[in-house]
C-alpha cells in the first residue's frame, strides 16, 4: 500500500513536469539548444508517466479506490 502512494505522489509530480515541459516547447520559451535536451528528458518522462498510470489504473480498478494522481492525469490527458 505504501508503495502505491509514493507511485501516486510520483506520477503527480511527473505529470505537473511533463505539461511544463511541453507548455515550454509550445510557446517556444525555450532557446534552440536547449530545445533537444528538454524533448530528449519529455521522452522519458512520457514513458515513466505512462508506466505509473497504467500500474495504477489497475490497482485502482482492482480495489475500486480512486487515486488523486489519476484524476490529475485524466483531466490534463483526456482520452481520445
Amino acid at each position: 500500500m505504501r508503495r502505491l502512494a509514493s507511485l501516486s505522489q510520483e506520477l503527480e509530480t511527473e505529470v505537473i513536469m511533463q505539461d511544463a515541459i511541453e507548455t515550454a516547447l509550445k510557446v517556444g520559451s525555450v532557446e534552440d539548444a536547449d530545445q533537444a535536451i528538454l524533448k530528449n528528458h519529455l521522452q522519458v518522462l512520457q514513458k515513466k508517466v505512462e508506466e505509473k498510470e497504467q500500474i495504477l489504473r489497475a490497482e485502482s480498478d482492482a480495489t475500486g479506490r480512486p487515486r488523486r494522481a489519476l484524476k490529475m492525469y485524466d483531466q490534463l490527458r483526456p482520452p481520445k
